[in-house]
């Protein structure tokens, strides 16, 4: 099936984003699959690493931020008090109530479920989120102090402590444990849960190091606290759990001496900072590490693994020379003229012993909010769908929803499910409604059930939902890789 889209021409809108919604399926090993049909997709819950959203089997949605609405019977339904100051521009400071983290849970319809806030005096805010298999939920973040901790805590207090975690019951009625981190940590940036319960989160510390630390199942206890450094700088970005119970992180560094393993897929910093994927032992300690990257500055935002051990890392990059493997989707960057900062997105596949670059490929993203591949999940027979930012250029299939470049108002009903497959690309049809601001390829009725729904919450800021077969949220487009 042919790609549209090789014209890279951009339509200005007075008042809207150029980033755009897409979805597109593609295929990139041999041999060719057999041709799926309307109700061939089998679900999968799948972890998801991206946006701070985790979408379960059933399609409740849990999200995390800083305060949101409550529900009758949180562990906290008022803010946590304090005055703090945002500065607006040309008048100046302006006093507000304090932040507070919070997490909330929506049923498949939109329905509230429970909200609740958890904070003190001082601004808070949840910057990680996991949900395991009983449906409790694990929130990691940072704070200015004074934040609430629960008796046993494995830090229940600290005057210097810039990060917090904390587990939440499955039914949103009580904070089972609440903790500060080490007082060197600065960030949370990930958080990920092993089959026992424990919790890892993943950041940067105040000497602009990463970080991993494990907390025990109950939280009182700190497993161990690692750090990963070289002589510059690092930071963490995106996090996982093996299936033999290691933690995986990934981030970037300018370090030339980043503790790297012999033997991986890259030994040498080849840029100004290239991202770094590391598997830590039980004890915290790196057991394996690699380099990726090429002569600018390449920033991973999302990590996954299949059931092999290989890892999925995606990302941003502002390398024109990043590695790539014949054959890909995209082996060299495209530059449109809307893309200011020359930013670009990235999806790679490594071997479980970090020895072979299996495929990467660019993929093309908008340069704007969130630049690169922001959300992503992998099967475990190694079906990568990746969502994120794109505009005018992006190569779509003849049969997609939308072909044309437009501001696409999808319906929540609109769905899209692998119709036929060829070596290189798959073939996509849909039912539903469509609205664009411009004009879309007709919708055809051949498809009886979903293998990715697409929302759009307003034109010019997209939402793309992926449901139980494939958690997660992110605006602007969808991607399968096979």
């Amino acid at each position: 099936m042919p790609f549209r889209g090789s014209n890279c021409r951009t339509r200005n809108i007075p008042g809207h984003s150029r980033a755009f919604l897409f979805i597109l399926a593609i295929s990139f090993c041999p041999p060719i699959l057999p041709a799926q049909t309307a109700g061939s997709i089998t679900n999968h819950a799948l972890p998801v690493s991206g946006f701070l959203s985790v979408i379960d089997v059933t399609g409740n949605v849990y999200f995390a931020g800083r305060t949101g609405p409550v529900t009758t019977g949180a562990p906290q339904t008022s803010g946590g008090g304090g005055t703090c100051f945002i500065n607006v521009l040309p008048v100046g400071l302006i006093p507000e109530p304090c932040s507070d983290a919070y997490v909330g849970k929506v049923d498949p319809e939109g329905n509230l479920l429970f909200g609740t806030l958890l904070g003190g005096p001082t601004a808070d805010q949840a910057t990680a989120l996991a949900v395991d298999a009983a449906g409790n939920v694990f929130i990691a973040g940072v704070t200015l102090g004074s934040f609430p901790t629960t008796a046993g805590a494995a830090m229940p207090a600290s005057t210097t402590a810039k990060v917090f975690a904390a587990k939440l019951s499955a039914d949103g009625s009580r904070f089972l444990y609440s903790t500060y981190l080490p007082d060197t940590a600065a960030t949370a940036s990930a958080i990920a849960i092993d089959a026992q319960g424990a919790a890892y989160i993943a950041g940067t510390t105040t000497a602009s190091h990463a970080y991993v630390v494990k907390l025990s199942p109950n939280g009182s206890t700190i497993l161990y606290y690692g750090t990963l450094a070289g002589s510059k700088s690092e930071a963490a970005r995106a996090l996982l759990v093996d299936t033999a119970g290691n933690a995986v992180v990934a981030g970037n560094t300018s370090s030339p001496d980043f503790p790297v393993s012999p033997g991986v897929v890259q030994s040498r910093l080849a840029g100004t900072a290239n991202l770094f994927i590391a598997r830590l032992d039980s004890t915290g300690k790196v057991a394996l590490a690699t380099y990726l990257g090429g002569s600018g500055t390449d920033t991973p935002a999302v990590l996954q693994a299949d059931s092999a051990g290989n890892i999925y890392v995606g990302g941003s990059t502002s390398s024109r020379d990043f590695p790539t493997t014949p054959g890909v989707f995209q082996p060299v960057p495209i530059v449109p003229n809307w893309n200011e900062t020359a930013l670009f997105g990235f999806l790679a596949k490594i071997g479980a012993d970090f020895s072979s670059l299996v495929y990467s490929t660019y993929v093309m993203t908008s340069d704007r909010q969130f630049p690169g591949v922001g959300v992503l999940a992998v099967t475990p027979s190694g079906d990568a769908y990746l969502t994120g930012n794109t505009g005018a250029g992006f190569p779509v299939t003849e049969s997609a929803p939308q072909t044309d470049f437009a501001l696409l108002w999808l319906q929540s009903d609109f769905k899209v499910v692998i119709t036929n497959l060829t070596l290189r690309s798959l073939e996509i049809s849909c039912t539903g409604l469509a609205k664009t601001a411009f004009r879309t390829k007709s919708v055809p009725s051949a498809c009886a059930t979903g293998l990715i729904k697409s929302r759009a919450r307003h034109l010019g800021a997209p939402f793309v939902s992926l449901p139980s077969a494939v958690n997660g949220a992110a605006p602007g487009f969808a991607l399968i890789v096979r």
